[in-house]
């Protein structure tokens, strides 16, 4: 056994700091030029992975994969030494309006082309890609149908399996991460928040659910140091009660590693806060008192959600909202804004419609340009120097 000063103790310290990581869809339809710039400035920050969204409705056209944009963005990556991950998951319903092959979406989550799917991908991203996870926030409508309804859970253990044994046929020294919940709300009802969702969905069989990690999205609109009093709240004050839940899980026999040692780690894979509800000077504050929350906790990962900033962004809306006229703007994966014509029910029941919210979502970090604003590069040293300590 090391001693607690040993250098074999201080590295296995160090090692259990959360590897940052980051995200921003606007990549995939950036240029060649914005691309490498975001990439470099994400390396220097410290960025050791980069989570690209492979959805079903961008990748799949006329019966084909265009794998194109993906390839970039990965070989980018690797070439600066950040390790791709991709989230494998169906069309959201806020992507209807825009034609996509919807064939495989919140509405039609068929497992056997979710397996299909996840085969087809490993295959082709085998050897650069060894990260993978299946679906994204399962516990929400807009991108699982069933998600906040009984249905869900089940529905999403179905496709869970199905996306795990397409990755690990085609590539089985890859990782498998179950999950991308988002933490939920508190006081709302328990399935749809991220433990009362997992529990549900481990509930739903008999035998262990295997898998290499839990992905969490902890996202939290208030100081992260605020304590929240809902156990089935998945949000970043929260990640003592979500590992307690994981190592409960695993001793009972309901979920496990592929070699079934060890209780399953957990990964941040998107935070942020949103600058429409907080000035530069607390958001980065916050995201500083987060990650630390996160080194508390042990979790393997801690994802920062956005990079370039955003005008608008899309919400699947219930029943009460009138869109006034016929058209009505929605944004692609850069920014740009189109007009769509309606009608705009999407499905019964009960009927929904796309709209927008101006700048609601955006937990951007650095400006156009792609440089960190002063504020979030001094808390990326700060937390680097916090890595760098192992405290």
């Amino acid at each position: 056994m090391a001693r607690p000063h040993s250098p074999r103790a201080r590295k296995a310290q160090v090692a259990s700091n959360p590897a940052l990581a980051f995200q921003d869809d606007a990549l995939l339809n950036a240029d060649a030029a914005t691309q490498n710039r975001v990439l470099d400035q994400m390396r220097a920050a410290g960025g050791k992975n980069l989570r690209l969204n492979s959805i079903w409705g961008q990748v799949r056209q006329n019966g084909a994969y265009d794998w194109s944009k993906l390839d970039t963005l990965v070989n980018a990556a690797r070439a600066r030494g950040i390790a791709p991950q991709l989230t494998l998951t169906g069309s959201p319903e806020y992507m209807r309006a825009r034609n996509v092959d919807m064939g495989l979406s919140a509405t039609t989550p068929n497992q056997n082309l979710m397996a299909a799917f996840a085969r087809d991908a490993a295959t082709h991203f085998k050897g650069r890609v060894k990260r993978y996870s299946i679906w994204n926030e399962p516990n929400i409508a807009s991108f699982l149908a069933e998600g906040e309804n009984k249905a869900g859970p089940k529905q999403y253990r179905r496709l869970y399996q199905a996306g795990y044994k397409g990755v690990k046929g085609a590539d089985p020294h890859a990782q498998v991460l179950l999950g991308e919940l988002t933490s939920g709300r508190e006081g709302a009802p328990g399935r749809t928040q991220a433990l009362g969702f997992l529990r549900r969905v481990l509930a739903a069989g008999n035998k262990p659910l295997l898998a290499d990690g839990l992905a969490l999205h902890p996202y939290q609109w208030s100081n992260p140091d605020r304590k929240m009093q809902d156990a089935n709240y998945g949000g970043i004050s929260n990640l003592g009660r979500v590992q307690s839940e994981l190592a409960r899980e695993f001793h009972r026999g309901k979920l496990a590693t592929p070699h079934g040692k060890t209780k399953v780690p957990l990964y941040l894979t998107e935070f942020g806060y949103k600058g429409a509800q907080f000035d530069a000077k607390t958001r980065a504050k916050y995201l500083e008192q987060a990650y630390r929350l996160a080194q508390n906790a042990g979790a393997r990962q801690f994802l920062q959600y956005q990079w370039l900033p955003t005008t608008s962004t899309q919400q699947v809306a219930q029943n009460s909202v009138q869109v006034p006229g016929n058209d009505i703007q929605v944004q692609d994966m850069y920014g740009r804004m189109h007009q769509q014509a309606g009608p705009f029910s999407l499905y019964q029941p009960p009927p929904r419609t796309v709209v927008t919210q101006g700048g609601a979502w955006d937990t951007s970090i650095a400006d156009q340009s792609g440089r960190l604003t002063p504020e979030f590069a001094a808390a990326m040293r700060r937390i680097n120097q916090r890595k760098r300590r192992g405290r």
